[in-house]
């Protein structure tokens, strides 16, 4: 299976513990191996840094959507935009992050803060009122990050909140290297649901 663009929601804030770094860095530079582009709201210090950094490290190429606002804060430091990478530019955070979701194949979500929760909970949303394309999104669950999440999403299945058919295209994985066999296997599930 081919997933050209995948889309990386994470913390952008240059005060997250720096545990969670190397685990960014990788998955930014397994993308880049496998000829994903990342996509994601650019910025060059937290997380959204690290995975960054780590597809430009093994040449990836990178796709940074943002607001004119945010490109002044968060992005004082990156001058390695080129041929092997774009900026799009739209005028506010409700469309950076519908344009983020839908021009993506697939959406990975890294630690992060509140800007991160709305982010996967707008994917969760748009999927569960066929608002966007069904497609995989999996929780980098690195250090136990989602547990409580994943804890939860369990709760509200068994309590009747959600069911697997707002819930079949998520998975949570442990490690960088599990992103691709997860992103297949929810790949398969999907198409499987669909056909």
């Amino acid at each position: 299976m081919k997933f050209d663009k995948i889309a990386v929601f994470c913390g952008s804030s240059a005060t997250i513990d720096e545990k969670y770094n190397l685990p960014m860095e990788t998955t930014g530079g397994l993308l880049a191996q496998n000829n994903s582009a990342l996509v994601f709201g650019i910025g060059d210090e937290g997380l959204m840094g690290a995975v960054f950094r780590g597809a430009r490290a093994k040449g990836g190429y990178v796709i940074g959507v943002t607001t004119q606002r945010l490109l002044d804060l968060q992005c004082k430091n990156i001058h390695e935009f080129d041929n092997n990478a774009e900026i799009v530019v739209v005028e506010n955070l409700a469309v950076r992050k519908m344009k983020m979701i839908e021009d993506s194949d697939a959406i990975l979500i890294g630690p992060g803060g509140w800007g991160t929760y709305d982010e996967y909970s707008e994917m969760a949303v748009q999927v569960q009122i066929g608002g966007v394309k069904r497609k995989p999104m999996i929780f980098l669950n690195f250090d136990g990050f989602w547990n409580p999440i994943k804890e939860h999403i369990g709760k509200m299945m068994d309590e009747g909140f959600i069911n697997d058919f707002k819930n079949n295209f998520i998975e949570f994985i442990d490690t960088p290297e599990e992103i691709y066999p997860a992103l297949e296997k929810l790949q398969e599930k999907i198409n499987t649901f669909e056909s």
